[in-house]
């Protein structure tokens, strides 16, 4: 939603809001782009379907799988929206106060040991910061690129305790990395860090030479498990 609001705002702002009472929160996401006509507006929620002269690409399916996931978490969704004036879209969702979880508590009682240099090769901006910012917090010095041929780069420049590394990347992925790092005689833990499940992936990542596969999305408590037994 906060996406769509700054694609299709040149000028002016985006303010995004945030209530949470009697255990619904409610989102209001608020632009002055260049709004939706009233014609329009019944077609907004459509699969595949987009205002005509945005001047803007895209497939039409954001606000689609949006509002879907809103509906299948029990809220609602609602856009107010005038040609050449802005939109504001707003989502109701229950979110009632949970209690301390197991996971919670584990995720409390281990830590990173410290100092600690992590080298994170990761193409996917979003997840590279999401990464970086819960292992800072942990006291890791963290280093983000987004190819292999750069995580080879920065071991052969640099000194890290573990590489962190996704599969899919552009320029050189996270299998042939491996391999370089392998064959340049590096020995740093590495960990393989992707949305691939496969076995095959899996195994192959082991005979390159990775010591640990993770699943993304990666569980705090997981990685924290993984990269404390490497470093024993």
């Amino acid at each position: 939603i906060v996406g769509n609001a700054i694609k299709f705002t040149d000028i002016g702002s985006v303010t995004v809001s945030a209530d949470w009472q009697d255990d619904t929160l409610s989102v209001v996401v608020q632009d002055t782009g260049i709004g939706i006509s009233v014609e329009h507006m019944a077609r907004i929620k459509q699969p595949f379907w987009q205002a005509p002269d945005t001047g803007k690409a895209g497939t039409g399916l954001g606000l689609t799988i949006t509002d879907r996931i809103i509906e299948m978490m029990g809220g609602t969704l609602h856009i107010e929206s005038e040609a050449g004036v802005g939109t504001t879209v707003q989502f109701d969702v229950t979110a009632p106060r949970m209690e301390n979880t197991d996971e919670q508590s584990a995720t409390s009682s281990v830590s990173l040991p410290n100092p600690i240099n992590i080298l994170l090769a990761e193409d996917d901006e979003d997840i590279a910061n999401l990464v970086e910012l819960l292992l800072s917090e942990q006291g890791a010095a963290v280093t983000v690129v987004e190819n292999g041929s750069l995580a080879l780069a920065n071991l052969q420049n640099g000194s890290f305790d573990l590489v962190l590394m996704d599969i899919h990347m552009p320029i050189m992925d996270g299998f042939k990395a491996v391999k370089a790092i392998r064959d340049d005689g590096f020995q740093t833990p590495i960990v393989m860090m992707t949305a691939s499940a496969t076995d095959t992936d899996r195994e192959r990542a082991v005979q390159l030479g990775c010591d640990g596969y993770l699943v993304k999305p990666v569980e705090m408590v997981d990685l924290i498990s993984v990269v404390n037994q490497l470093l024993a």
